[in-house]
């Protein structure tokens, strides 16, 4: 049976349920404005308006619905928000004091586990069918994509220019790659391929690592004694790499789940000469797959049967209202609501738009209702008089959707304090993968709820590190704040496990070696985070070779604070290493040697990315608050 076929079998045994029960007080009318509302807080208030008791379930109390119309039967409201989702009403107690549950029963939880497995398949198909068409391209070498990208369609033009630079080699190894190895790739595996003796790499054929290197076609080197440096390209000297023997090419290549329902292909390209390694990753990813079922909703044909209801022929115009310049599904609903008075009921997942994306003039109802549907990549269908909006991917989304309690709890203390505490930035590293990975969600923890800080917490380089800390008593957590630092020694048995594993597994070219580690050299360790803020100013140090050594950087409210406070560390330091602070997070993972100084890994996290830097660190170093 197909997904319709499912809902209207489930839909038809719901009715008979609800036919089977008689209760009066359901005719109790109520009026409904809910916009993005939980259904806990929707039923609370349906409770408090009639009397009734019902509430939602802890399968459902958390999931958010839009939902507007005039007085109608407490009866009619519950059988809108139950059957366009797969609910059910669950009742208890005895004629005249009912009770009224709203759950998820298993049958629909694992419709929804069958339409995420499919849609998963449907993305990976659309995958492969992306990175087939650079399949005509394989017989060009980087020079060759280079010169043609220059005349090339805007279409083409992208495909081509990825081909000349960093996803040459990625592409090349992946239409070479073995069905086992295909297969590995699916799986989230990173494929690694090139000369070096890591038991996890395999070797690159030869003419691909000559046009891996080709890549690095403007830059040149020179050789002194045992090392190559680079040089500027003007130096007779100087030797592009693939004019050098020693030279071999790097590439690996990542198929990953970017987030639920979504697909990306990304690589990177690199190259080992003597003493150096270099490995860059593809700006964007070379291919993108997501369900053409999710993205293609086509209502117009799935309404087809609805065209001459009387009731969509009404010319209408929408133009919704939102907040910081987006609006939301909801505000949408909302506007539809308004401008043709018939009542609405959806579920909501958090997604922005521009205004003038869901803006339409002067069209007649049925039209405009599958532009906008869409357009939102929403269904829409109609029972009686009732809209009825379902998210394509609602399977997907619903584990993508963070709760309203907790954005407006975070919201409410970033409002108190004027920034998310590292206290709340680790609570916000706790959530699963899922919420954390969804972009639509991020964009609207930004814009609807102020959380200006959710892509530091969020980030893949600082959300293993947050979650270690949420280890941590918040007595340990101020100590790692402190410029000491916490030390190993004050940490659980569980703790120092996991900075053992941190600075000598995870972060290694061999994760799969067992570490060699004495406890009487962790005896001076510590782990010291920093938390700089928009707003404040902090010093940037100057390490050898002339680069700003960022490992390390001491905060303050002032430049004349923070220059005082750079001081005391370096009495050289000038007011011209003081700046305005990036918005960072900093895990330094540190021990003392008596020989070589301070050592260790230090991992620092922005908003856009991160940064590791390791193992041998400076002395001298300072914590921040």
């Amino acid at each position: 049976m197909d997904e319709t076929g499912s809902q209207i079998a489930g839909a038809a045994e719901s009715y008979a349920r609800e036919a089977a029960i008689v209760d009066a007080r359901l005719s109790r009318e109520v009026s409904c404005a809910f916009k993005a509302t939980a259904l806990s807080d929707l039923c609370d208030r349906l409770r408090r308006d009639t009397g009734i008791l019902v509430a939602a379930g802890s399968s459902v109390a958390d999931e958010k619905v839009t939902l507007f119309c005039g007085k109608s039967s407490l009866r009619d409201v519950m059988r809108q928000i139950s059957r366009p989702f797969g609910y059910t009403w669950l009742r208890t107690g005895k004629e005249k004091e009912y009770r009224y549950e709203l759950v998820q029963d298993l049958r629909s939880q694992l419709q929804e586990e069958e339409l995420r497995n499919r849609d998963r398949h449907a993305a990976l198909l659309a995958l492969e069918s992306q990175i087939e068409r650079y399949r005509r391209y394989m017989d060009l070498s980087p020079e060759e994509a280079l010169a043609r990208a220059r005349t090339a369609a805007p279409g083409e033009k992208e495909m081509l220019e990825n081909v000349a630079t960093m996803g040459w080699g990625p592409l090349q190894v992946y239409f070479r790659l073995s069905p086992r190895d295909l297969a590995a790739l699916r799986s989230g595996q990173t494929l690694k391929f090139g000369p070096l003796p890591f038991p996890d790499w395999q070797p690159l054929p030869a003419e691909v690592s000559r046009g891996v290197l080709e890549r690095w076609r403007h830059e040149r080197f020179v050789r002194r004694e045992e090392r190559y440096e680079g040089t500027d390209a003007g130096d007779a000297n100087g030797l592009p790499l693939s004019a050098i023997p020693e030279a071999r090419g790097l590439v690996d290549l990542t198929i990953t789940q970017s987030e639920l329902g979504a697909f990306t292909f990304t690589g990177a390209s690199g190259f080992s000469l003597a003493n150096r390694v270099s490995m860059t990753r593809t700006k964007t990813p070379l291919a993108i797959g997501q369900s053409p079922r999710v993205l293609q909703p086509d209502n117009r044909q799935a309404n087809a049967r609805l065209a001459q209801d009387p009731a969509l022929r009404a010319r209408i115009s929408v133009a919704p209202q939102g907040t910081g310049g987006r609006v939301t599904t909801a505000d949408v609903l909302e506007a539809l609501h308004r401008a043709s008075g018939l009542p609405v009921v959806a579920d909501y997942y958090t997604r922005l738009y521009a205004p003038p994306a869901v803006k339409i003039q002067n069209q007649p109802l049925f039209e405009m209702l599958n532009q906008l549907a869409d357009r939102m990549r929403v269904r829409w269908s109609k029972d009686g008089g009732w809209l009825q909006f379902r998210t394509t991917s609602y399977y997907d989304d619903r584990l993508k959707e963070v709760p309203n309690r907790l954005l407006a709890r975070w919201s409410a203390a970033r409002k108190e304090h004027g920034v998310l505490r590292l206290e709340d930035l680790v609570e916000i590293a706790q959530l699963p993968d899922a919420q954390l990975d969804a972009n639509d969600m991020a964009e609207g923890a930004r814009v609807l709820y102020g959380l200006e800080e959710w892509d530091l917490a969020r980030g893949r380089v600082a959300r293993s590190h947050l979650r270690y800390l949420g280890s941590f008593t918040p007595d340990q957590r101020q100590a790692a704040l402190g410029s000491l630092g916490l030390p190993f020694t004050r940490m659980s048995l569980a703790q120092q496990q996991e900075y053992i594993n941190v600075v000598f597994v995870r972060y290694s070219k061999n994760p799969n070696a067992t570490p060699n580690v004495h406890l009487e050299d962790l005896r001076t360790a510590t782990l010291r985070v920093t938390y700089a803020r928009t707003g404040e100013f902090e010093w940037r140090p100057t390490g050898a070779g002339g680069e700003s050594d960022d490992r390390f950087r001491v905060r303050g409210p002032t430049r004349e604070a923070t220059l005082t406070a750079a001081r005391r560390v370096d009495p050289q330091a000038t007011p011209a290493q003081i700046v305005p602070a990036e918005r960072a997070l900093t895990f330094a993972y540190l021990r003392e040697n008596p020989e070589t100084g301070l050592q260790g890994l230090v991992v620092r996290a922005t908003d856009k990315g991160g940064m590791i830097h390791g193992p041998q660190l400076p002395s001298g170093g300072a914590g921040g608050k």
